[in-house]
């Protein structure tokens, strides 16, 4: 589990099922081993991935993509996924376990929006540092965490702490761009729920990480 959790801070396609394994490592369950094999054998059909990095590619923007999968852990907490891209390559991802139970599915893809948010602030201050500036466009999904990113206030999310709004200043400032995608086109999908395997492949076309299939 340890060596698969390494593993995929370059395999976006092993985030969720590796977090998954992780989250059993202090109890291994029986259940917890099969998905260990599970795993396995996925690598033994899928080999290693190629990433292309296409010659003139635009590096004056960042774009993140982030989703998430309401309530669907046994303790009714959600999970994250991110996808930060520079170029059209990924150059980080992330699938995490959200420590609040959002009350709402909107309120579940905010709290994955203001993780986004953080990771595009500190990549923009990271390409600073080498004398650059690019423009952050953040991609969501969900029509109700859009609405709450694009007014000012709480709203009816009363109950939500006010330190998860200040993303909606970040984006009135126009710092981010918050654009709506497809929820078919989400490539943070793969991070946070267990998807097909046309699903999967789909995701990573649009990536552009190849599979590289052992002979």
């Amino acid at each position: 589990a340890a060596t698969l959790n390494y593993m995929s801070l370059d395999r976006v396609d092993l985030g969720f099922a590796v977090k998954e394994i992780c989250r059993s490592m202090a109890n291994p369950t029986e259940e917890g081993w099969q998905k260990l094999k599970k795993i396995g054998r996925y690598l033994v059909g899928a080999g290693n991935v190629a990433m292309t990095f296409q010659w003139g590619m635009v590096k004056e923007r960042v774009d993140g993509y982030t989703d998430s999968d309401f309530a669907g852990s046994d303790r009714r907490t959600s999970t994250s996924g991110g996808v930060v891209m520079v170029g059209g390559v990924v150059v980080k991802s992330w699938s995490k376990q959200q420590k609040v139970v959002a009350l709402s599915s909107g309120e579940a893809e905010l709290y994955g929006a203001v993780k986004l948010g953080c990771e595009l602030m500190g990549m923009k201050s990271l390409i600073s540092d080498f004398g650059l500036s690019v423009e952050l466009i953040m991609y969501l999904d969900a029509k109700a965490t859009i609405g709450m990113l694009s007014r000012r206030g709480a709203g009816n999310m009363k109950h939500v702490e006010t330190n998860n709004f200040w993303l909606q200043n970040t984006i009135a400032n126009k710092i981010v761009s918050l654009r709506k995608v497809r929820s078919e086109d989400n490539i943070a999908d793969i991070l946070t729920k267990y998807l097909t395997g046309d699903t999967i492949s789909h995701l990573l076309r649009i990536m552009r990480i190849n599979r590289m299939r052992v002979s």
